[in-house]
Formats: C-alpha cells, structure tokens, sequence
C-alpha cells in the first residue's frame, strides 16, 4: 500500500532532500581536493604548509624533512629534492647547485621533471665522460637573505662546482616597502575559520577574494607605488652578499632573470587572470605596479651579475604566458619546467667558463669511469 504523505510532509521530505544532496556534495566535493591535493603535495594543500618542513635549530630556517615524500616531491637524506649524491663529492665529479625559492622547488611537477634536473641532464648529455650531479636547493618561501644562510650553512660545504641562482624578492620587497608607506600592514588575507577547517571553502573563499581584486587591479588609488631605486635598496645588498660569497668561493654564478605569467602585451583580461595569485598576495599591488616590480628586479639582477662576472642567463620571455606553461603567476606546469630547463642549459652550454671548467676536469672525468670514453661537447639542441 503506498504511503501518503500530506503537503506539509511532502516539504519537510523534500527539504531534507535538498539538504542531504547539498552536504553530499560539498562531501564529495571536499574528498576529491584532499585527494588531488594529498597526491600534488602530501597531507597539505599547499607544499609551504606542508608537515614535511621542520624548523632548523642551527639556522632558523624551515627546511624540507630529510628522507621524506610529500606526493609525488621526494626529499633525499640531506634535505634535497634531488637524487642522492656522494659526500664528500669524488673526484671526476662536477657538482651543480640551484638556489631559490618555491620556482627552483618546482612543486608542481614530479622530481624528474624539475627543471634543475633537466638542466642537469643537458649537461651530461653534453659531457659523458664526467659525472655530473646536482643539488636543488631551493625551498618555498625563501627570499635572498634566507637563501644566503641556507647556502652559507649547507650547500657551500657540498662543493658546488657551478651554482645557478633564482631569487624571488619582490613580494617580501613591496610588502616592506607597502608598511613603511603605511599602504598596507604588509601582511597575507587571513582566511576564516571555516576556511581553515574545509580546503573546500578556502578554495571558494581565496576565489573570490582574488575576483575583487582582479577588478580593481587597474585602479591605482590606494595602491602602492615605489621606484627602481625603492626597490634595489630592498633587495640588492642580499643579492650581492650571494654573488660575492659565491664568487669567493670560486664557484662559477649564474644569475636568471625572473619570468612570470603576467606580461606586458597581454590584453587586461589575460593580466587580471594571469596575476590572480599575485594579487591575492599583494592586495596593496596594482596590476601596473607588479609589471614594474617585475622589471626593476630583473634590471638589478642584470646589474649584480655583471658587477660580480656571473653567468647571466636572459631569456624568460621565451617562456609563454599562459596557462599551458604556468600552474599560476610564477610557478610552473611540466611544458614550462622544460622550457626553463631549456633556457638554462643553453646558456650554461654555450659559456665559455662552463667549457673551460669542464676542459679542466677533463682527465679527470675520464678517470672517474663516466658515461663515455671519448671526449666531447655538442650543443643542446633547439
């Protein structure tokens, strides 16, 4: 016998219904991004809050876990997000180190991927008889000053033999410059409570957040403005503490220019979307002022090396901005790893200290049993 429900009943059926269907699928919906994030990163949705850091008693600094995994990132005994390598370093052997930040991480990609470990494998196909290996050295979050303690403390002593450098200042130069001008206290949006407690949520929450100020980016009042000199007094003295301890310690520099998603010719549909999580970090920032930043920072990157002999590696427009090559503002997807890596190599390959060095280790190389018995050098291809 089929039960009848009165009208009053059919709603209360209907809303629980409604109800039960929207908690399912905010259920599901919050499974599935702890999944692809669990996947990306471990346990956290962002490879910065990850548990797989801990907090340096020597430096201060918060480094990756040693022997540790975090999705697919893998963190070898010394801390790296490279493969091992032999300590002290064997003769024979030519060692490259890659400082930076969460660029040089490279997060977004599996450790094979990583474009310092496709630089270092340009290279090694370009010079078989030695053994060439690598530290990644970079780590999310860090600004130069960081970057210098960390290479002072623990990669100085591995004996790189060349080290390329990406720094990434200018956020933590133009919040600096953003609370000394009293535009903004300089600190990141603080999420809600339920934010905190649902990825979901955040998601939701970050989205909007980053619209509003996507519509406002072209808007200068209130926005921070600054000049090339604001900026280099920011950040060039820990760029040059870099260069000059690096040079002292006779190991080849090399410098890259920064490259972001956001560029100039880009109509303004394409730069709002292209600086969403720049703007989200730097809601003090106008879509005009990161496109300053960005090329004040490369000019004094451009200056530091030249002042100190390095190795300057230009060419970041040959990446493209879009969304085919970066995951966001800055960070990139596997097409612009490779392109990165590209970029890098290329450079390295045609220099002639690079040549030189590896002229030097020549016996050496082919003592060290390397991955060939004849001696030679090819150019990347392109």
């Amino acid at each position: 016998m089929a039960l009848r429900l009165s009208g009053r009943q059919r709603e209360l059926v209907t809303g629980f219904l409604v109800i039960g269907i929207m908690v399912g699928g905010w259920g599901v919906g919050e499974a599935l991004l702890r999944f692809v994030q669990r996947g990306q990163f471990g346990m956290a949705a962002h490879v910065e809050r990850s548990a797989q850091f801990y907090r340096d008693q020597y430096t201060g600094l918060r480094l990756p876990v040693p022997n540790s995994m975090q999705g697919k990132i893998r963190i070898n005994s010394l801390g790296f997000r490279s493969p091992e390598i032999p300590v002290p370093k064997p003769p024979g052997t030519v060692r490259l180190a890659f400082l930076g930040s969460s660029i040089t991480y490279d997060p977004y990609v599996d450790n094979a991927s990583t474009w310092p470990h496709l630089v270092t494998q340009a290279i090694q196909a370009a010079y078989p008889p030695c053994r060439i290996d690598y530290i990644n050295a970079g780590v999310p979050g860090f600004s130069s000053p960081r970057i210098f303690v960390y290479y002072l403390a623990y990669v100085s002593k591995l004996g790189p033999d060349i080290v390329v450098l990406l720094p990434t200042d200018t956020s933590v130069a133009l919040s600096n410059l953003a609370r000394r001008k009293h535009v903004h206290t300089g600190l990141p949006v603080q999420p809600s409570w339920l934010a905190q407690h649902s990825e979901l949520w955040a998601t939701i929450e970050k989205n909007v957040q980053v619209i509003k100020l996507q519509r406002a980016a072209f808007f200068p009042q209130g926005k921070l403005t600054f000049t090339s000199e604001e900026l280099a007094a920011e950040v060039r003295p820990a760029l040059e503490a870099i260069a000059t301890q690096v040079t002292q310690d006779q190991r080849l520099l090399a410098v890259a220019t920064v490259g972001e998603q956001l560029r100039a010719g880009q109509d303004r549909k394409e730069q709002q979307r292209a600086a969403g999580t720049a703007l989200y970090s730097m809601p003090f920032i106008s879509i005009p002022g990161l496109l300053k930043a960005g090329q004040y920072y490369n000019e004094v990157l451009a200056a530091v090396a030249k002042a100190s002999n390095a190795i300057l590696i230009e060419g970041h427009e040959q990446i493209p901005g879009t969304p085919v090559y970066y995951t966001d503002t800055n960070h990139f997807k596997p097409a612009g790893s490779r392109l990165m890596a590209e970029r890098v190599s290329s450079v390295l390959l045609r220099t002639p200290a690079v040549r030189q060095l590896f002229e030097a280790r020549q016996e050496l190389c082919r003592g060290s049993g390397g991955h060939d018995t004849s001696w030679r050098h090819e150019e990347p291809a392109h």
